[in-house]
């Protein structure tokens, strides 16, 4: 997200924009519709794009396509197949899916996570709308982080805890280590089998300068089950500087 974070510095020397910290959207009311995810969804499932421009096409008028074609958006471009003006077309097909979705099922988890992950997909690819696209993610996380903590692995808090730590800070965007460290941690203890988890939270304490507690949460990695670090390049550098900086006598 690197382009998001230099346009939007760019429009911040030109007072061009100004943000505030967000605040967290409230929770669905009680007696709202408050579906979970759809049965038989798996999150981050490949389909063939016709499936997913099927589903889209029924999304108006059918909640559950609506989030199946958010996920099979989602899948595609975490896949890496939708690249240039294709991804920037699954990028926002899937967003308009994923916020149909979530008006129609407020409290649906993955709707929400869903719409965050596709928010934060349109905010690469349209930088010049990513400090508003971003602030909208974190809010749709927060929902998912209360509504289905659990949900893909601590997967709303892992969110939260990248987005925190990737982010510059205010008044430029959302970044914040103690908030990421605080997010990483919780999905850590969520779900400690998934490696991913402890790798971000490590990463986190590396950059927050607790060195010894990033090298001890580096360590529970080999006990940890897999991850999906290997296709993410930032938590593959961030690999690599754990390894480097926990090896040896100069451990901290």
């Amino acid at each position: 997200m690197r382009l998001v974070w230099l346009t939007v510095l760019a429009c911040l020397l030109a007072q061009a924009c100004a943000g505030t910290p967000a605040t967290a959207p409230p929770l669905p009311a009680a007696g709202s519709k408050a579906a979970g995810p759809v049965h038989g969804l798996a999150l981050w499932r490949v389909c063939p794009r016709a499936q997913a421009e099927q589903w889209a096409a029924s999304a108006a008028k059918d909640p559950d396509a609506a989030l199946r074609a958010a996920n099979c958006y989602a899948a595609l471009l975490k896949a890496g197949q939708g690249r240039g003006a294709e991804g920037e077309q699954d990028a926002d097909a899937g967003l308009k899916a994923a916020l149909i979705a979530v008006r129609a099922m407020p409290g649906s988890a993955a709707a929400h996570y869903l719409a965050a992950y596709l928010l934060g997909q349109s905010a690469e690819r349209h930088p010049f709308k990513g400090l508003d696209l971003v602030r909208r993610m974190e809010q749709e996380a927060i929902l998912a982080a209360r509504l289905d903590p659990r949900l893909d692995h601590g997967g709303p808090d892992r969110m939260l805890g990248r987005l925190y730590l990737q982010a510059p800070g205010f008044p430029i965007s959302v970044g914040d280590l103690y908030k990421a460290v605080s997010h990483l941690r919780r999905a850590a203890a969520l779900d400690p089998g998934f490696a991913d988890n402890h790798l971000g939270l490590a990463w986190a304490l590396l950059e927050s300068g607790d060195g010894p507690g990033a090298c001890l949460e580096f360590d529970r990695i080999k006990d940890a089950g897999q991850g999906r670090g290997r296709a993410d390049q930032a938590l593959v550098r961030a690999t690599a500087r754990l390894q480097k900086a926990c090896a040896g006598p100069n451990r901290p």
